[in-house]
């Protein structure tokens, strides 16, 4: 497959492993999502072209092959965690990380980050493997009600932990009715939207907690 170029695949739960990329040597950009049945990767050694790669909720992938083949890597990022993050793959195991609760430390020497791999995690730190407070996005009756059809509200959900609260933000989350949301990024666009001043007019009673009005932007 010479002409494929993008590849992008998702909620394939049964889908174990992905076959080999050696036929689509002009593949520029991967994403995968929500696939847990994936453990790792395909070599990436005749996929030259590949400068994308975006892995998101991909909880069992647990290494991903040398990516020296692959050249200059121009976005990369794997988002709301998987064993990669925590198993060794990396360098140091630590199974006390949530997303690494149910797993073992890598144990295979010649499976675990390579000095060039290393080097594209660490250019793109910000988008790997940060810190995700688990809680669903996933609208409910009382994340609805609290937000009363107001966008941008400040809200607070349970944490994970007894007694522990997380702020939210009331948002149409992928174009789904207005509810209150925990994710932090989603917060800090709308953050840096009201500095930049684009987008829509802030409230500054509504919004004073995100810096409308001249008011100190929360802290996420």
């Amino acid at each position: 497959m010479p002409e494929l170029r993008y590849l992008q695949l998702g909620l394939h739960q049964r889908m174990t492993h992905l076959p080999p990329l050696d036929g689509a040597p002009n593949l520029c950009c991967l994403i995968l999502a929500r696939m847990n049945g994936i453990t790792e990767l395909p070599l990436l050694t005749r996929t030259s072209q590949l400068d994308r790669m975006e892995f998101t909720m991909m909880k069992h992938l647990a290494w991903i092959p040398d990516m020296e083949p692959i050249g200059s890597v121009v976005h990369f990022a794997v988002y709301q965690g998987a064993y990669l993050c925590c198993n060794g793959f990396l360098g140091t195991c630590d199974l006390t990380n949530p997303f690494c609760k149910d797993t073992t430390c890598l144990e295979d020497a010649s499976q675990k980050a390579t000095t060039e791999t290393l080097q594209v995690f660490n250019m793109f730190s910000d988008g790997i493997c940060q810190p995700y407070f688990g809680l669903s996005q996933t609208p409910t009756t009382t994340t609805i009600q609290m937000c009363d059809g107001v966008s941008f509200r400040q809200c607070q959900l349970p944490g994970l932990q007894a007694n522990s609260t997380v702020v939210g933000m009331c948002y149409n989350h992928r174009m789904q009715v207005l509810a209150c949301n925990t994710d932090p990024d989603t917060i800090q666009v709308r953050i840096r939207q009201i500095q930049k001043r684009v987008g829509t007019p802030c409230d500054p009673v509504e919004e004073a907690w995100l810096g409308c009005g001249g008011s100190p932007a929360i802290t996420i």
